[in-house]
C-alpha cells in the first residue's frame, strides 16, 4: 500500500525528471562516457545547491542563469545546457525539494519505528521531532520551501510535485488506522507550527510549543505514542534521529 501511494505521490516529479531529461544530450557510454556523466551529474547538483544559496541570499525573483553561473565562475551556457529554461531550474529544485522532504520525514520515523510502531503510525510523533530540529534551517530548506512554494503565483502547476507529496502523507495518516478525522487534525496543527516558523511568527517558547504538540499526540493516540517522554528531556529523542 505504502509502495503505491508513493510511486502516485511521485507521478509529478517523474514526469518532470522525463521532461528535462528529453531536452538533455543523451547519456555517452563506454568508460570515457561513464566519468563525463558522473562529471555532468556533479555539475548539476552543483548548479543546484548554489541555487539555493541565492535564493537564500537573494531571493527567487533575482535566479536565473547568469547568477548561477556568477556564483559558480562559469558561463551561462553551461548552466543552459542542464537547464534549458529558468522554468526547468525551478522544475529541478522542486523535485530536489520533494526528495528533501521525504529524506526527512524518513529520517525522523525511523526512531519510532525502531521502537515499534507501524510506519504510518509513526508520522505524527515524526513530526514533533522534526520540528524540535526545524528552526536548525540545515542548508537554508526553510526558505528554499517557501520561495518554491510561491511560485504557484506563476503557475500553480509548477508546485503539483510538493501538493502530491501531501497528499500521499494524508493518504497514509488515513490508512494508518487511527481515526482520520482526528489525524488530519493533527498533521494541520502540526503544519501550523511548520508555518509559523518559517514565517516567524511563532510567538510560543519550545516548553510551551512542546506542551501543545504532545497534546495534540495524546488527542490522537490516547497517550503519547511510543517514544515521546513524558518529560521536557527530550532533546535525547531529537538528537537520536538526528543522528540517523
Amino acid at each position: 500500500m505504502r509502495k503505491s501511494a508513493r510511486a502516485l505521490a511521485n507521478r509529478d516529479a517523474e514526469h518532470i525528471r522525463a521532461r528535462a531529461e528529453a531536452k538533455s544530450p543523451a547519456p555517452k557510454r563506454g568508460r570515457q562516457g561513464i566519468k563525463e556523466n558522473r562529471k555532468g551529474e556533479m555539475s548539476r547538483k552543483a548548479m543546484l545547491t548554489a541555487a539555493r544559496r541565492l535564493i537564500v541570499e537573494n531571493g527567487i525573483e533575482t535566479l536565473s542563469h547568469n547568477t548561477v553561473a556568477s556564483a559558480l565562475g562559469m558561463s551561462k551556457s553551461a548552466v543552459i545546457w542542464h537547464f534549458p529554461t529558468k522554468r526547468a531550474l525551478w522544475e529541478a529544485l522542486i523535485v530536489e525539494y520533494v526528495e528533501h522532504l521525504e529524506a526527512e520525514l524518513d529520517r525522523h520515523c525511523a526512531p519510532f519505528v525502531r521502537a515499534g510502531l507501524a510506519p504510518d503510525r509513526a508520522i505524527l510523533p515524526a513530526m514533533r521531532s522534526w520540528f524540535g530540529s526545524f528552526s536548525a534551517n540545515r542548508e537554508g530548506w526553510i526558505e528554499v520551501g517557501a520561495a518554491l512554494i510561491g511560485l504557484a503565483r506563476h503557475d500553480a502547476a509548477l508546485i503539483e510535485p510538493i501538493r502530491a507529496w501531501y497528499r500521499e502523507l494524508y493518504a497514509r495518516l488515513s490508512s494508518s488506522g487511527l481515526e482520520r478525522t482526528a489525524a488530519f487534525a493533527a498533521m494541520m496543527a502540526f503544519d501550523g507550527f511548520f508555518n509559523a516558523s518559517k514565517m516567524g511568527i511563532l510567538v510560543l517558547s519550545r516548553e510551551d510549543a512542546d506542551s501543545v504538540q504532545k497534546a495534540v499526540l495524546r488527542t490522537v493516540f490516547g497517550d503519547l505514542p511510543v517514544g515521546v517522554p513524558e518529560t521536557n528531556s527530550d532533546k535525547v529523542s531529537i538528537a537520536s534521529s538526528e543522528a540517523q
